[in-house]
């Protein structure tokens, strides 16, 4: 009895190991078998830890997915917060989709700033992000660097209250950066045109009382900026009128009550003046704070000194060696007119493009559109408060990306006088595989994180090094 029961027990854990192996994928196993013993093991070892890999990524996926305090959901409110409250600047590589409406610089608008940055900050130190994948850990990193701009911008660098350009910027850059979306303006556009003329007032108001000592530099610079910008205003409304669905008399009215602010701002920096202190620069420890918060860089000051005075070095030397080689070659002569000028380069931009998938550099996506030239607009002209081109935008991505040029002449300043000559460098530094170029493949990144953050510093590095590497290329 006790053999035949002691048979029927091997005989029923032998039937449950084989459905277990079963179960994981195997096959049963023939009793009394060592190998095949073995192999039920391993294959059994296999099955729990392919379960504890696979219930490992799930659970680091759902740490990773969009939850309240997670990465996504801040992203996702902070650069809603940001489109609304950021700056404008003279950069056109940071340029971002806005809400419309009026701007406040308002000392209780800036400390409202303040306490909201502070609680997006409080959210993103909560975060852990020591056990996620590589790439949502750089992501991590980049939105702490979008965050320490905003404390840059606000107190380590406080512009708003040591540099009057910065209203400058605010009013006319903000009011040049609408106008260089090309015409003509349908209602809603012509809206926001004349809301940021309109707004001119009151921020140079809070300008007035925001300014502490502005450096005397700066206030020099804003001064000779606001020259004449009464009867600049008045071409540019002038011009502007016949694009838009906007009353003449009422933009012309806003016009007005702008040039009557910032001439009483230019007067006023005029009357501090002389009483203004010279210094400048923050100093040494502002700015390793911002290379190690915001450009992410381990660098020092002396370090990225001595690669700066190295790269000059080359570059110079690098040009020196392309003049010799082309020492026999004719000058380039200046295009004849601007119509010339513009199907030159539009017929050198689809050289490039097939340059850089012929010679295996890069391939061009055919949804990227074209870097294209344009006559600047007379209202354009008149105001000429930023980089008059358009990059577009995420929302645009079907659009042309424009440059704004002026009449080719030999009393153009050597720039343009170079471009008129030959578009290429510009077309390689702005538009492909330059500025235009990188900004919509971002524009494009599956990454939401990705898609919104920007960095002029690395975006001007590679236009930079695209100048280099095409006239290296051949």
């Amino acid at each position: 009895m006790k053999a035949e029961s002691k048979s029927i027990r091997q005989s029923q854990k032998r039937r449950r190991n084989a459905h277990a192996l079963q179960k994981c994928g195997g096959r049963p196993a023939k009793p009394k078998s060592l190998s095949i013993h073995f192999l039920r093991s391993a294959l059994g070892v296999r099955c729990v830890l392919a379960s504890l890999l696979l219930m490992t990524s799930l659970a680091l996926s759902a740490a990773v997915q969009a939850q309240p305090n997670s990465l996504e959901q801040l992203s996702d409110d902070f650069w809603t917060w940001r489109a609304k409250y950021a700056p404008f600047t003279g950069d056109d590589v940071n340029r971002i989709e806005r809400p419309g409406g009026i701007r406040d610089w308002s000392r209780a608008r800036i400390e409202q700033q303040r306490k909201d940055l502070a609680g997006f900050e409080a959210r993103w130190k909560t975060i852990d992000p020591a056990q996620w994948p590589i790439s949502k850990q750089v992501d991590y990193k980049l939105i702490g660097s979008a965050l320490a701009r905003v404390r840059w911008e606000l107190d380590v660098n406080p512009r708003w209250k040591r540099d009057p350009n910065f209203y400058i910027a605010q009013t006319l850059t903000a009011l040049a950066e609408a106008l260089t979306i090309p015409a003509p303006y349908d209602e809603a556009r012509g809206r926001e045109i004349l809301t940021r003329i309109e707004n001119i007032p009151s921020i140079l108001t809070q300008a007035s009382e925001n300014l502490e000592d502005p450096p005397a530099p700066f206030a020099n610079v804003a001064i000779q900026n606001l020259d004449g910008i009464r009867e600049r205003l008045r071409k540019m409304a002038s011009s502007l009128v016949g694009s838009t669905t906007l009353n003449r008399d009422k933009l012309n009215s806003a016009c007005e009550r702008a040039a009557d602010a910032l001439e009483k701002f230019q007067q006023q920096l005029k009357e501090r003046l002389p009483k203004l202190p010279q210094q400048t620069a923050l100093g040494r420890d502002p700015y390793v704070w911002f290379l190690r918060n915001v450009a992410l860089m381990p660098f020092t000051p002396e370090e990225l000194l001595a690669m700066g005075r190295q790269e000059w070095n080359r570059a110079v030397a690098f040009e020196a060696y392309e003049k010799n080689r082309n020492k026999d070659v004719p000058l380039l002569k200046i295009a004849t007119d601007i119509n010339s000028w513009i199907k030159d380069a539009a017929d050198k931009e689809l050289q490039i493009r097939k340059f850089l998938e012929e010679r295996g550099i890069l391939t061009v996506p055919d949804w990227i559109q074209h870097y294209t030239l344009r006559p600047t607009p007379e209202y354009l002209r008149a105001l000429g408060f930023t980089e008059n081109d358009d990059f577009t935008s995420p929302s645009r991505l079907k659009e042309n990306c424009i440059r704004y040029v002026p009449e080719p002449s030999d009393k153009l300043g050597y720039f343009w006088r170079a471009t008129a000559m030959d578009p290429r460098p510009i077309t390689v530094h702005e538009g492909i595989p330059g500025h235009y170029f990188q900004l919509c493949l971002s524009w494009k990144h599956e990454d939401a994180i990705r898609r919104h953050y920007y960095d002029s510093g690395a975006n001007e590095g590679i236009g930079f090094y695209a100048e280099e590497m095409m006239l290296q290329a051949g």
